[in-house]
C-alpha cells in the first residue's frame, strides 16, 4: 500500500495475507487512490452479501478514508445510502434505495461549478415484463412533497409530463451491464432543494403506468445542495470542512410530528427591504435517525439568517398533539435568537403571526461577542455569602447610565454596592429568552440556551452573550462568583388554558409538557435538554453555578409521580462538565419532594438547598408564636433534621447521606414576596410597612427585621441576601456590618461540621435557667426567651439572645468562659440606627445587670 507521498510504504501484515488469496487491482480518482479487492467466498464478509473491499486513499494521508463493499467486482461505490459530506475534490454522493422485489435504485449526485449532475441507475429486472416502456418518474420539490415542480432548466428533452399525477417522466437509456439510466442536469443555484423520482413502466397504448415498489417509501429522496445531516448534536451547528466550505446541521428531537420542514429566512430589515424566506422538508426516510429529525446545508450566507421549524402531525388533544403547521416553532436548542418579521412565503394562513422568535445563526450588527474568562474564583462553602440579584431591578439605581439601567452590563456599574454588602457569589436572575408566563415576575423560559435580547444595549441576544461574558469575567477579577438562576416548572407557553404555541408546545407537546403544562423533566429528551443548556451556560460563559426554582418538579417523572432518585438530579450532580458548579435547590412546594421533603431535596452530596424552613421558623418565633424553642434552636444549630445524616430510616444513598451545615443556605424571603420591612411589620401583628417618605416606621417593625437578619447572620450555615427583599439602604447596611461581625466569629456561629468542637449552652430569661422546651412557661414573663452560648477551647465566646414577646423583657448574661475576656455588646436592634452596631463593642460591667431587651429584639 502506497501514495504519492511515499511509494515505499508496505501493505500492513493483515492485508498481506488478504492480498495472498485475492485479485488486487488500483486505479486513480480525482485526488484518490481506489483499491479493489475481490475475494473469494472463503474469505467473504459476515455479511456474505458483499463480496468487494474497497479502500479509498487521499493523496498525503496515511490512513484509508472510506471503506465500501459491493456484491461484484465492477460494483460502483452505491451501497451506501447515506454518505458523509465529501470534498471538493470528490464531489459526489451515492445513495441506494431498495426494492420490494430484490435490487435497488442507485443515484449519484456530482457536483461541478455550476451544476449538479443526477445519474439514477435502475436494473433492467426490476422492470415488470412486456411492451410498457421504462421512464424516470420524477420531480422537485422544497416545502413539501405534495406539490413537484419541474424547472424548464431541468427537464431533459426526452420528457413528458403526467397531467394526472403532476410528475415528469424521461425515459431511461440502456447502460451495459443491463442497466437502465436517466441523467439530470440542475443549476447549482436551485440548492436546497430534493429530487424525488420513481421508477414506473408505460404502456404505450393505454397510458397506464405500473409503478416499481419501494422498500420503504414511494418514492426516492435525493438531496441536492444538502446532504442528511446528523442527528447530533440538536440545535443548528456550524462546521467547516477540511477544504474550508462552510456547511451547518440542524437538528430537532420531535417523536409525534409526521412531516418537519426547516424554514430559513433572510433578516433584510436593517436594509428596509423585505426579508426572504427558504423552506426545506425533510425526507422521513433521509433525515430522520430515531425521533430525531436532521438535515446539513452547505454553502449558507449566515448573515441576518434565521431558522426556525414547521411541524406537522396529529392535531387532536386526544392524541397530545398541539402541532401548528401555520406556524414556525422556535428550535429549542437555538443557541441565539431574535424577532425577525415573516414574509408571506411563511405563512400558511391568513391568522399566522406576522412575527416570530427565531434561531440566528449570526446576529449581524451586534457587537462580537468577548473571550469567555478563563479563571474562577472557586469560594469555599463555608466562607460563601450568597447575593440575589434582578438584573432589571438592580440596574434602576441614579448611579447607574441611563441607557445601562436594565441592563446585564449595568450590574458593573454597582460593584462597588457588592463589593460593600459583602457578597462573595452573586445569583442573578434568569438571564435565557423569556416571554410573559406564569413565572416570577410574570415571565416564564421560551428557550433556555439563548440569552435574553432586551437584558443588552444593543436589545440583541449576541449582545446580551457579550455583556453576560463582561460581567463574569469583572466579578471573577473581584473575586466574586456569578450563579445564574433556572427554572424548569412552566414556560411562556402557557397550559392548555390558555396556550401559546411558540416552540416547545409546537415541536412535540407530549415529549415537553405533563398534562398539566409543567415541563415534562422525567422525559428523557428533556432530562438531556435540561443537562445540555447547564453544560452550554457552564462552558460558554463561565459561569459558576446555577440555582433551580422550583426544583421539585426535577423529581418527578412523567406522570407527576415524586421520585427517590430522580433521573435528572443524579445526571446533574454527576455530571464531568458541572463538577465545579455550585448547584442550588429552590424548593416551592416541599410536599412534592421525596418522602415529603423531611430530608430536603436528593443531593448525591453535590446540591446546596434554600432552607426556607428556617425563614419559616425565624418569623414564626420572633412572632411569638408557643412552642417554638426547639425549632428555633435547631436552625440557629444549623438544621441538622435536613442536612445531617440519617442511615437508620430506610432511604437512598441521595437522602440518607448527611452534608456539611454550609450546605443550607439560610434565608428569611417569604412565600408571598413581602420585604423584609413589610416581614418585621407582620412578624410585629402592625400590617404593612408604611410608603417610602412617609411617617417613621414603627419601631417594633425596624426591630424585627433586624432581629430576622441577625438570627440569618449569626446561625450555623451559609446566609443568602436577596438585594430586592433587604431592600432599604439602612437595612443593608446592617446586613453588611453582621457580616463583618460574622466573619470575626465564624468558627464559633457556623463551624465547618455539625460535630466539630465547640461549647454550645442554651438559657432562657433568668439566670441559670433553660430555655422552655416543652412549653410549659409561654405565658410568664420572659417565658419564650432563647439564648445560647457559643464557645471554642481557647476562651473566646459569643452569648446571642432573642425577645418574642410583645413588651421588653431582662435576660440575664451567663458567666464569661475561663480565660475569656469580659462580655461586650457588639449587636443590639432595639435600638434605633445607627446605634444598632456597636463598632467597637462596648464592654459590660462584670456581674452587671441583665440585658434589656426590646420587643422582638
Amino acid at each position: 500500500m502506497w501514495n504519492r507521498m511515499n511509494k515505499n510504504t508496505a501493505f500492513p501484515d493483515k492485508l498481506k495475507m488478504i492480498s495472498s488469496s485475492t485479485r488486487c487491482f488500483h486505479r486513480v480518482e480525482g485526488s484518490s487512490y481506489i483499491l479493489r479487492a475481490h475475494m473469494p467466498n472463503t474469505l467473504r464478509l459476515r455479511t456474505s452479501l458483499r463480496s468487494t473491499l474497497a479502500l479509498r486513499i487521499q493523496h498525503g494521508r496515511k490512513y484509508p478514508l472510506v471503506l465500501q463493499a459491493g456484491r461484484e467486482p465492477r460494483t460502483q461505490a452505491s451501497e451506501l445510502s447515506k454518505e458523509l459530506p465529501t470534498t471538493a475534490a470528490d464531489s459526489s454522493s451515492n445513495f441506494r434505495f431498495p426494492l420490494s422485489s430484490g435490487g435497488s435504485i442507485t443515484a449519484r449526485v456530482s457536483l461541478s461549478s455550476s451544476e449538479y449532475l443526477v445519474s439514477v441507475t435502475f436494473p433492467a429486472e426490476s422492470f415488470p415484463p412486456g411492451d410498457g416502456v421504462p421512464v424516470l418518474h420524477w420531480g422537485m420539490f422544497r416545502a413539501g412533497n405534495k406539490r413537484w415542480i419541474h424547472p424548464r432548466e431541468v427537464v431533459p428533452p426526452n420528457s413528458s409530463l403526467d397531467e394526472r399525477s403532476g410528475g415528469m417522466r424521461t425515459l431511461l437509456e440502456a447502460r451495459p451491464q443491463g442497466a437502465l439510466e436517466a441523467r439530470l442536469r440542475v443549476p447549482a443555484e436551485l440548492a436546497p432543494v430534493t429530487l424525488a423520482c420513481t421508477g414506473c413502466a408505460v404502456d404505450s397504448a393505454s397510458g397506464r403506468a405500473e409503478y416499481l415498489s419501494l422498500r420503504s417509501g414511494l418514492h426516492c429522496s435525493i438531496p441536492l445542495g444538502m446532504s442528511p445531516g446528523s442527528a447530533e448534536p440538536l440545535g443548528a451547528t456550524v462546521a467547516t470542512d477540511t477544504v474550508g466550505s462552510t456547511a451547518v446541521n440542524f437538528a430537532v428531537a420531535s417523536r409525534a410530528a409526521t412531516a418537519v420542514s426547516l424554514v430559513l429566512i433572510r433578516d433584510r430589515s436593517r436594509a428596509g427591504q423585505e426579508n426572504t424566506c427558504l423552506e426545506v422538508a425533510l425526507d422521513p426516510y433521509l433525515n430522520r435517525t430515531g425521533d430525531i429529525w436532521h438535515v446539513s446545508l452547505s454553502g449558507l450566507d449566515l448573515g441576518a439568517l434565521r431558522y426556525g421549524w414547521r411541524l406537522e402531525g396529529d392535531p387532536s388533544w386526544r392524541g397530545r398533539g398541539r402541532f401548528n403547521p401555520s406556524r414556525v416553532m422556535l428550535d429549542p436548542y437555538s443557541k441565539l435568537v431574535a424577532d425577525v418579521g415573516l414574509p408571506p412565503a411563511a405563512r400558511l394562513s391568513d391568522q399566522a403571526p406576522r412575527t416570530a422568535l427565531l434561531g440566528c445563526l449570526d446576529d449581524e450588527g451586534a457587537p462580537a461577542a468577548a473571550a469567555a474568562p478563563s479563571s474562577t474564583p472557586r469560594v469555599p462553602l463555608e466562607s460563601m455569602v450568597l447575593y440575589e440579584v434582578d438584573v432589571v431591578s438592580f440596574t434602576q439605581e441614579s448611579s447607574v447610565p441611563e441607557g445601562r439601567r436594565g441592563k446585564l452590563i449595568g450590574v458593573l456599574d454597582r460593584l462597588d454596592h457588592l463589593k460593600s454588602v459583602g457578597a462573595t457569589t452573586v445569583v442573578l436572575s434568569p438571564v435565557y429568552a423569556q416571554k410573559e408566563g406564569l413565572g416570577a415576575g410574570g415571565k416564564a423560559a421560551l428557550n433556555y440556551f439563548s440569552p435574553e435580547p432586551s437584558l443588552s444595549v444593543a436589545n440583541t441576544s449576541s449582545g446580551t452573550a457579550a455583556e453576560l461574558k463582561e460581567v463574569v469575567s469583572a466579578l471573577h477579577g473581584s473575586g466574586i462568583e456569578v450563579v445564574l438562576q433556572f427554572d424548569f416548572c412552566f414556560t411562556a407557553e402557557g397550559t392548555d388554558d390558555k396556550p401559546k404555541v411558540l416552540s416547545f408546545r409546537g415541536v412535540d407537546y407530549d415529549m415537553y409538557y405533563r398534562p398539566s403544562g409543567v415541563l415534562n423533566c422525567g422525559q428523557v429528551m428533556v432530562r438531556r435538554m435540561i443537562c445540555d443548556a447547564m453544560r452550554h451556560w457552564a462552558a460558554e460563559y463561565s459561569v459558576d453555578g446555577f440555582g433551580v426554582l422550583h426544583s421539585e418538579t426535577l423529581c418527578q417523572d412523567s406522570n407527576g409521580v415524586v421520585l427517590d432518585s430522580p433521573r435528572v438530579v443524579e445526571a446533574l450532580s454527576l455530571d464531568p462538565i458541572l463538577r465545579h458548579c455550585k448547584l442550588i435547590a429552590y424548593v416551592g412546594d416541599r410536599r412534592l419532594l421525596p418522602r415529603s421533603g423531611d430530608r430536603g431535596f436528593p443531593h448525591w452530596g453535590v446540591w446546596l438547598q434554600v432552607n426556607d424552613k428556617f425563614a419559616d421558623t425565624a418569623r414564626d418565633y420572633l412572632s411569638g408564636r408557643e412552642t417554638m424553642a426547639s425549632a428555633l434552636a435547631t436552625a440557629i444549630a444549623g438544621s441538622p433534621d435536613l442536612l445531617a445524616a440519617r442511615w437508620d430510616a430506610d432511604l437512598p444513598g441521595c437522602l440518607a447521606a448527611g452534608r456539611r451545615p454550609a450546605f443550607g443556605l439560610n434565608v428569611l424571603g417569604s412565600r408571598e414576596g413581602a420585604g423584609l420591612a413589610q416581614l418585621g411589620a407582620a412578624v410585629c401583628g402592625r400590617g404593612p410597612q408604611p410608603p417610602p417618605g412617609a411617617a417613621e416606621p414603627d419601631a417594633c417593625a425596624a426591630t424585627a427585621a433586624k432581629s430576622l437578619l441577625t438570627l440569618q447572620m449569626l446561625s450555623q450555615g451559609t446566609p443568602m441576601l436577596s438585594h430586592d427583599f433587604v431592600g432599604e439602604a439602612t437595612l443593608l447596611s446592617f446586613a453588611s456590618g453582621l457580616l463583618s461581625l460574622r466573619s470575626s466569629v465564624a468558627d464559633l456561629v457556623s463551624p465547618p461540621e455539625f460535630d466539630t468542637p465547640r461549647g454550645v449552652h442554651w438559657f432562657g430569661a433568668a439566670e441559670g435557667s433553660a430555655p422552655d422546651w416543652d412549653g410549659a412557661l409561654q405565658h410568664t414573663d420572659g417565658g419564650k426567651v432563647v439564648a445560647v452560648a457559643l464557645g471554642d477551647l481557647g476562651g473566646r465566646a459569643v452569648f446571642m439572645a432573642f425577645n418574642p414577646h410583645d413588651s421588653a423583657v431582662r435576660a440575664a448574661v451567663p458567666e464569661r468562659p475561663p480565660g475569656a475576656a469580659p462580655w461586650s455588646l457588639a449587636v443590639d436592634t432595639g435600638r434605633p440606627a445607627p446605634g444598632d452596631l456597636l463598632e467597637p463593642p462596648t464592654p459590660l460591667a462584670a456581674g452587671g445587670d441583665p440585658l434589656r431587651l426590646q420587643p422582638r429584639a
